[in-house]
């Protein structure tokens, strides 16, 4: 990452804690790394936010949706999980809870887009799922 991200290593190297960057890009962390970065916050809360937004493939979509979505990044959220497709994803439900007034157009397009499938291929053990997806797309119409 950028130089402001080796000031916190170094930083908090020195005064005897060490968090990975991994550890710095889970969300239960976010609120340390203010705390490890102390002056240089501004700097690395900007060079977070776009190493997160630029690094989509890390495998970690959680944390990413989770800051993004404190942030009120509702975009940067829904390009996190676009690429999802497990047919439940919770991640996505949640990013769909945040976007249905921000973007109801992409939230109504992507439940249906998941519900459709269970529905036309006679999953019965799967209605929940889609009725879950289709609440969304409701919501949005909402």
């Amino acid at each position: 990452m950028r130089a402001s991200v080796f000031k916190l290593q170094h930083q908090s190297a020195t005064s005897g804690v060490t968090p990975s960057i991994l550890e710095l890009l889970a969300f239960r962390d976010y609120g340390k790394i203010q705390d490890y970065a102390g002056e240089t916050w501004l700097t690395l809360k900007q060079d977070l936010l776009q190493t997160l937004q630029n690094q989509p493939d890390w495998g970690i979509g959680e944390a990413q949706v989770d800051i993004f979505l404190h942030k009120g990044l509702i975009d940067d959220a829904i390009k996190t999980v676009e690429r999802d497709t497990y047919y439940a994803s919770e991640l996505v439900h949640r990013v769909m809870d945040a976007a249905v007034s921000h973007r109801p157009d992409w939230v109504i397009d992507n439940a249906r887009r998941r519900a459709e499938p269970i529905m036309e291929q006679g999953k019965a053990d799967r209605y929940d799922v889609a009725v879950n997806w289709l609440k969304k797309v409701k919501a949005a119409y909402l």
